[in-house]
């Protein structure tokens, strides 16, 4: 995720105010990206260029990851309750 991170900055302008170190940026954005599968976050990242002229905002990113990884994430959840759920019956 770093590289795609990297990527999307190198391709992209930052507004003249942004003075946060890049590591940090990286690092900030990384921790929320690995809430979602890795090919969402992948796809979302290599098309917001095409979208934005700028950097995007967390809000940005946000909006399209839900968009194309909400369902996956909710499907995730429901299996992993039925998997702890079955795991209860088993004590």
């Amino acid at each position: 995720m770093a590289m795609e991170l990297a990527k999307l900055d190198a391709v992209t302008k930052r507004r003249q105010e942004d003075d946060i170190d890049t590591t940090l940026l990286i690092s900030a954005y990384g921790e929320k990206l690995a809430e979602y599968p890795a090919d969402v976050v992948r796809y979302v990242l290599n098309e917001t260029p095409n979208q934005c002229l700028f950097f995007p905002a967390w809000a940005e990113l946000y909006e399209d990851l839900e968009f194309w990884g909400r369902d996956r994430l909710l499907l995730r959840g429901k299996v992993s309750a039925n998997i702890s759920e079955c795991n209860k019956g088993d004590g």
